[in-house]
């Protein structure tokens, strides 16, 4: 590229040129045809050396100093007064400007010893009307993939990404809160260590020759980072007095002392919980009745006469125990982040309806009630870690299932990282592929599957949308369900088996195996039971026993916590050997074909014993720990 000037204090020869004036590539594009009717001089002087040059500019060519390309150049000789070089036409060697839209120039030049162009000096010009254009045509910056807002816990990384279309080079500028971040002109833009202060929105503005496109704002949300217990000083006597018709209850305490010299607890609650056996501390199956959030205490400071009527929730029939808690926000993975301080047990035990088992008692659920949904939501990644969902079919006869593996539709619930392209393939117990789908609108039957999700009450896919979906009619046996990302990308996804029609059948075990991260990135797997009565369930968090089956990188020490359709902890266990009752848990697991937990073994279990609804398994790992873990529900056959 070449800036032509003009020639300030350098002597022109005054001459006219008579068109048309043309230029023709010639074939092959190595050269090109130039041509003018005539030149001529019409001065008393002779001029100096004249030359024909075709030039490439951005913009049309206005006489003045510009930048362009010089495409092709023939040098005419000099003219003597009143002499003229007549029907100039030659073929002359042609260099193509570069990719873009080019406006073409014929100039006249003259040699003038000026300090630019080797002397030469513009002395006529022709602009050509029309443009010419070489390679692809130059196309402004589009957004492709948009940043994803997140919740991050203080002290962890984050990392924002955009992906964008257009004629490059592109160029990117991340905004904080609508201020240019210096040094951030990358795809991605991270921070190592998130701290309260990054909290905000954050933008990229992606620019290219041809314009620019800014990105929607993604929301970094900052939560506090995980905390030490507070040790408090608790005094009784504690109470609790269910009220008149039963739906609230007062919870009573004499005092609440924060011992400490200095600092603050975390949010402190009262909390009154059921227990099939007493609770002595450690991590229990059991339903949460009534909770009272009261605030936080500085060092050397109480409550006193605590006295607060509640709502409350009766646990299901049964023989209960009841316990008064005391709890502190510290940021942990189970019970929303609440951690037991102090307690107290009730000596007196509560009978809810008839003496029956109660979780995680023993015995069977309700023949009525069935499992008619489960779905597993994980971090999808590659190779080992892709997400693999199981489940089993017992009984005779079929079983018609509507089987999803959503990716992209999750943002809609405000789910940040989904797999952009997931693609789906199920399996039977040979290992054999039944049926596979990318891209649920691919299928030979996409109004059979709108019409399957809206009557099993699944939320709609958007059309066209990337996230899979199939129906398979299947037997009784055991299936499993692979979703990896297309082009081995990784995102978050959600595993879905509804029940359609069964004849003799029932689901009776679900199971998913894949990485537990932290935050967003733990596994949650989901069950839904249908009917009346209830349904009696093994539910486990396998971590370390599955090294016994060769896989590695297991979690080792998973926390397994049990959650209703109003997020309430009905039931965790940390290592089911602390739980109340191990050998029940090891019998049932025999009953109903699970493989034996090693005695000791940080692997979680509990027995639960559920109503008709919707149900969330967690398995996180204890102190923040990852690694490969398994989730699984087994139905428990009615004896």
């Amino acid at each position: 590229m070449f800036i032509f000037q003009t020639a300030d204090a350098q002597v022109v020869t005054a001459i006219t040129d008579t068109g048309p004036v043309t230029y023709q590539v010639q074939s092959g594009g190595a050269t090109v045809q130039l041509t003018i009717v005539q030149i001529a001089n019409t001065t008393n002087g002779t001029t100096g050396t004249l030359r024909l040059e075709l030039w490439a500019f951005p913009s049309p060519y206005s006489g003045a100093a510009d930048i362009g390309y010089v495409m092709a150049t023939y040098q005419l000789g000099q003219l003597t007064p009143d002499t003229e070089f007549n029907n100039v036409s030659e073929i002359v060697p042609y260099t193509s400007p570069p990719n873009g839209t080019w406006y073409v120039a014929l100039l006249i030049t003259e040699y003038t010893g000026a300090a630019t162009d080797n002397g030469y000096t513009p002395n006529k010009y022709v602009d050509f009307p029309n443009t010419l254009q070489i390679g692809p045509v130059a196309v402004a910056p589009s957004i492709s993939s948009e940043p994803q807002s997140q919740t991050i816990t203080a002290g962890n990384s984050v990392i924002f990404a955009v992906s964008a279309s257009g004629t490059a080079p592109l160029s990117y500028q991340w905004y904080f809160d609508g201020s240019a971040i210096p040094g951030a002109t990358g795809a991605s833009y991270s921070i190592t260590s998130v701290q309260g202060g990054n909290a905000g929105t954050y933008a990229c503005v992606v620019a290219n020759s041809q314009g620019s496109a800014t990105s929607t704002n993604a929301t970094l949300t900052v939560t506090p980072a995980v905390i030490q217990p507070t040790t408090l000083r608790v005094t009784g006597p504690y109470t609790y007095a269910v009220q008149p018709g039963g739906t609230s209850v007062q919870l009573t305490v004499v005092q609440i002392l924060n011992p400490n010299t200095g600092g603050e607890t975390g949010t402190l609650r009262m909390e009154l919980w059921a227990f099939p056996t007493p609770f002595t501390g450690q991590l229990e199956n059991g339903y949460v009745l009534a909770d009272y959030v009261l605030g936080q205490l500085n060092g050397g400071t109480e409550y006193n006469n605590v006295s607060e009527i509640v709502p409350y929730t009766p646990p299901p029939n049964g023989t209960w125990y009841l316990t008064f808690l005391v709890t502190e926000y510290t940021g942990a993975a189970v019970d929303s982040g609440y951690v037991a301080d102090a307690y107290a047990n009730f000596p007196n035990t509560l009978v809810v309806g008839p003496t029956t088992p109660a979780p995680p008692g023993g015995g069977g659920g309700s023949a009525s009630a069935r499992l008619i949904n489960i779905s597993t939501r994980a971090q999808v990644g590659t190779g080992g870690d892709i997400l693999i969902a199981g489940f089993v079919i017992g009984g005779s006869g079929t079983e018609t299932l509507l089987i999803r593996g959503d990716g992209p539709s999750l943002a809609t619930f405000g789910v940040t990282g989904a797999l952009a392209v997931p693609s789906m393939s199920v399996f039977d117990n040979t290992g054999k592929v039944i049926s596979t789908n990318t891209g649920w609108g691919t299928n030979a039957n996409p109004a059979a599957i709108v019409t399957a999700a809206a009557s099993v009450g699944a939320f709609a896919l958007p059309s066209g949308s990337a996230d899979c979906a199939l129906i398979a009619t299947l037997p009784a046996g055991a299936y499993t369900v692979q979703i990896s990302g297309v082009g081995s990308t990784t995102g978050v996804a959600l595993a879905e088996v509804y029940e359609v029609k069964a004849s003799g059948t029932r689901l009776v075990n679900i199971s998913t195996r894949t990485g537990v991260g932290t935050g967003a990135s733990i596994l949650i797997s989901g069950f839904v039971i249908s009917g009346s009565g209830s349904e009696q369930l093994l539910v486990r968090g396998d971590g370390p026993s599955l090294t016994a089956f060769g896989v590695t990188g297991v979690l080792a020490q998973p926390s397994l916590s049990v959650f209703n359709n109003a997020s309430m902890v009905i039931a965790s266990n940390s290592g089911w050997g602390t739980s109340a009752n191990p050998s029940l848990i090891a019998s049932t697991a025999a009953s109903v074909g699970a493989f034996a937990l090693p005695s000791g073994s940080a692997d979680s279990a509990g027995i639960v014993n559920l109503p008709a609804g919707a149900y969330t398994v967690q398995i996180s790992g204890v102190d923040g720990t990852t690694g490969v873990a398994l989730a699984e529900v087994y139905e428990v056959p009615t004896p």
